[in-house]
């Protein structure tokens, strides 16, 4: 049996600065931040959490930013980035 390595992801919502978290993959991250399964969504407007791997380039454009909002809203618009919505378990 294939045993999968936890990476580093970053995740945020809207409103809350940007969290790096271990996990196996990004929905496994993005559910973890908002504490309910999550689903992939193409509408990033409705979108309530998102994240991809943190890599040095997501890191320098992310995490420079002051937290909060201006981390969301630089990682909700870089290339490459998963959105998600909530859905009820």
């Amino acid at each position: 049996m294939v045993s999968v390595m936890e990476k580093e992801f970053i995740v945020s919502d809207w409103f809350n600065e940007a969290k790096v978290l271990k996990a196996k993959t990004v929905n496994e991250a993005a559910q973890e931040l908002l504490g309910q399964p999550v689903v992939p969504t193409q509408d990033h407007s409705s979108s309530l959490v998102f994240g991809c791997e943190l890599t040095e380039e997501v890191r320098d454009m992310v995490l420079s930013k002051e937290p909060g909002v201006d981390q969301s809203e630089a990682l909700a618009v870089f290339p490459g980035v998963k959105h998600f919505i909530g859905v009820n378990a």
